[in-house]
């Protein structure tokens, strides 16, 4: 089988299988999706922002595990 030019794979954002977001501080073994709990809702939100956008469009910053780590810490804190 031969191919001609290189593949042209574009994701579907169309279509949504499901959402997760997992607290890994308060939930380590993620049995809680907290998903749909809107004390995470802005968190989602963002998060699906940098998703949509693709790696290209986050700033540097956010992309270092450290700060990710460091800003998820925060608003955990946040919530207690």
């Amino acid at each position: 089988m031969k191919f001609r030019g290189a593949p042209d794979y574009k994701p579907d954002w169309s279509v949504q299988y499901g959402v997760e977001l997992y607290d890994h501080v308060k939930d380590p073994g993620e049995n809680r999706n907290e998903a749909n709990n809107p004390e995470y809702k802005t968190a989602v939100w963002e998060l699906s922002k940098m998703l949509h956008a693709g790696w290209r469009h986050v700033p540097l910053q956010e992309m270092e595990y450290d700060s990710l780590t460091t800003q998820a810490r925060n608003e955990v804190r946040s919530l207690k």
